[in-house]
């Protein structure tokens, strides 16, 4: 798995495709995370009624000093929102594209999972809420 196309069940029982990974072999495991987790992630605009410290962060990318941390992912387009720090002591709520985060090569690193993650509200993630103001 992930070395080709994922297709993952979604709640609502359409079964969507995201693109094939790019860098499997470089990062040394899958890019997207199984699909029952990543059915677990709630839809886009789902969770806006949610506040903010209190919507669950899914999942967690990574590479050097950059963090990317999902709270709602598009399952059609790999569009997520959630929580991005790419410089240290910022950070902001907004979009990106999963995607484009499993093609990002920096020197001789690539954008990896965090595969140790548990899902937990945003006011637990010491980077959202050292930087965030809920």
């Amino acid at each position: 798995m992930g070395h080709e196309q994922q297709t993952p069940a979604v709640p609502d029982g359409v079964t969507r495709t995201l693109p094939a990974e790019t860098q499997r072999q470089r990062r040394g495991h899958d890019f997207y995370p199984s699909p029952a987790a990543l059915a677990a992630v709630p839809p886009m605009y789902s969770t806006d009624g949610v506040k903010t410290a209190e919507k669950v962060v899914h999942l967690h990318y990574f590479v050097g000093g950059c963090d990317w941390f999902v709270t709602e992912l598009d399952r059609a387009s790999g569009t997520a929102f959630g929580w991005a720090q790419i410089t240290e002591g910022g950070g902001e709520w907004g979009l990106f594209s999963l995607p484009e985060l499993e093609r990002i090569s920096v020197s001789v690193f690539v954008v990896e999972r965090d595969l140790g993650w548990e899902p937990k509200p945003a006011r637990q993630v010491e980077l959202i809420a050292a930087a965030a103001r809920f």
